[in-house]
């Protein structure tokens, strides 16, 4: 059991190392899709107004719920889309490219409303405490998506590499590292973080 288990870990880290030019690349459409989402609200506040305004009362449904309650909710939609984000990656890695691209946009969006209404530190606070978990795992999964989707178009294309055998790695990274790491941030979300802008 000692020997399998060393095992898993070291196959593990040979797949984090084989994500280096992924999380690179996934990194760097992160960051500039931030900065695109800021600019935008810049010079289009008015209608990123009305759908924050649409935010906000979704989330102030959520005011009532129990820290426990909000931890599921958080944890469901969480691991949800950083499942999908993953194993959607088959499709030549658009949609881990794309809901990337979109979580970035948001969370620039997100970036200046708070900063201009209230105050940076708001931002940070009401992002830092679970961003620091979350925002490495959803580039984490969208690397791997994307490198699923390079092994799916080698197949098709360049008739090499093996499908079967990055698959499982995927899912063996899903399950043990955004998997758990996720649900960590779903209980600092919930329980620290809504507290602390509350």
């Amino acid at each position: 059991m000692t020997c399998f288990q060393l095992k898993l870990d070291q196959n593990t880290k040979n797949y984090l190392y084989s994500l280096r030019p992924y999380v690179l690349f996934c990194s760097v459409i992160f960051v500039l899709s931030v900065f695109l989402g800021y600019s935008a609200a810049c010079n289009y506040s008015q209608e990123i107004q009305k759908v924050l305004r649409e935010i906000k009362e979704m989330w102030a449904s959520f005011q009532g719920v129990t820290s426990l309650k909000l931890f599921i909710f958080i944890a469901f939609n969480n691991i949800s889309k950083i499942a999908l984000v993953v194993f959607l990656g088959i499709i030549f890695g658009i949609f881990p490219i794309l809901f990337l691209f979109v979580n970035g946009m948001v969370v620039g969006i997100f970036a200046y409303t708070v900063a201009e209404t209230v105050s940076w530190q708001m931002f940070l606070v009401g992002i830092l405490p679970h961003g620091v978990i979350e925002i490495p795992v959803l580039i984490l999964g969208a690397a791997s998506g994307v490198k699923l989707g390079g092994v799916v178009f080698n197949k098709i294309f360049r008739k090499r590499g093996n499908l079967r055998e990055e698959f499982s790695l995927a899912l063996e990274f899903f399950l043990r590292i955004l998997l758990p790491l996720l649900i960590l941030a779903a209980v600092i979300e919930a329980f620290v973080t809504a507290n602390l802008v509350r």
